[in-house]
């Protein structure tokens, strides 16, 4: 089923359309006298070129700015990981790789609706906010309670990632 379901998408996608006008208008150019007995060569050159320079479909763009922010997000924690507690970063950046292996299959993505957007949030808004959050804590700030509540939502989010991505291997394995 993956299979078809990539090939359907990538017949229907900007690549391919873009490809294929291009491929007629080799055809095109053929039947116009313009092109000689090369023509099949010709067109299927014409066909690489446009299916080589249309821009991917935008959820592919999206799906890999994504995974950029997910990086960040790691490079960011590892910067800041004397500021966290002490076993913030670390957890950070289990709960990103959990992300990386959320986002890795495309079409399991597809399958389950709620998973891209249950991701996209913990990247942009859960994960920063929370971390902003305790960086942003005044120093007159009861350390231990403020810790206590980070680690807190921190598992609470790292415990829904993880059920989406066992639900999402799980789908994949079916």
């Amino acid at each position: 089923m993956a299979t078809s379901s990539r090939l359907g998408r990538y017949l229907g996608s900007p690549k391919n359309l873009a490809g294929s006008t291009a491929g007629l208008a080799g055809l095109g150019l053929h039947l116009a006298g313009v092109i000689g007995s090369w023509w099949p060569a010709a067109v299927a050159v014409l066909y690489a070129a446009g299916a080589l320079l249309a821009p991917p479909p935008a959820d592919v763009r999206e799906l890999a700015g994504l995974r950029r922010d997910v990086e960040r997000l790691r490079r960011r924690t590892a910067a800041e990981a004397r500021r966290l507690p002490a076993r913030a970063a670390h957890r950070v950046d289990e709960v990103t790789l959990v992300l990386r292996d959320i986002l890795a299959d495309r079409d399991a993505l597809d399958a389950h609706p709620t998973a891209r957007a249950s991701a996209t949030h913990a990247v942009h808004i859960d994960l920063p906010e929370l971390i902003d959050r305790h960086l942003s804590l005044p120093s007159w700030q009861d350390r231990a309670h403020a810790e206590a509540l980070f680690n807190q939502d921190l598992d609470v989010i790292a415990a829904h990632l993880t059920d989406i991505a066992a639900d999402l291997s799980g789908r994949t394995r079916q």
